[in-house]
């Protein structure tokens, strides 16, 4: 994992958590990828145009209620299938994205479980709407620094400043 951080350090968005993680290079139109396959990590780098699909997934555990007075043993087994039924629905929890790769054609990204996980999600979304189904052509020019679409014949980068004519 540390090694992947320090790949994605200069990257404008970046995710990880639990031994997986997401980072989208816009300077070189790429996602950067990790993920722990077989206890072993995995790290790829996919141009902009390998992407096939995201989604993601926020599943809902199942919760089993008791009424009246069960027992200290139902109990305690209703209580031990909520809290798994729980845990597997955080495990389950992330980014999924499809690639073009015989070897790895599905990523997961697991997300943390917060009260935010929903937004962050949608955020991811909307990262990738943006950058990767964009349909400038890969030809167009793009700001040195932060990778927006250069407009022609503007002398700065409507995305952050920098002097387009220096670069």
């Amino acid at each position: 994992m540390k090694d992947w951080l320090k790949t994605v350090d200069n990257c404008a968005y970046k995710y990880a958590y639990d031994e997986s993680g997401i980072a989208i290079d816009i300077v070189n139109r790429s996602v950067i990828l990790i993920q722990h396959i077989n206890r072993r990590p995995v790290m790829k780098t996919y141009p902009f145009n390998l992407i096939r699909k995201w989604s993601y997934e926020i599943p809902s555990p199942e919760v089993i209620q008791t009424i009246g007075n069960v027992g200290i043993g139902p109990s305690l087994q209703v209580a031990a299938k909520n809290y798994m039924s729980a845990k597997n629905a955080q495990s389950n929890t992330g980014l999924k994205i499809q690639v073009k790769d015989i070897d790895y054609p599905e990523w997961f990204i697991r997300f943390a479980s917060t009260n935010t996980v929903s937004t962050d999600l949608k955020r991811w979304m909307e990262i990738f709407t943006q950058y990767i189904n964009d349909e400038t052509p890969q030809t167009g020019k793009f700001c040195p620094a932060c990778g927006a679409k250069v407009i022609e014949g503007n002398k700065f980068c409507t995305g952050c400043g920098t002097n387009i004519n220096k670069s």
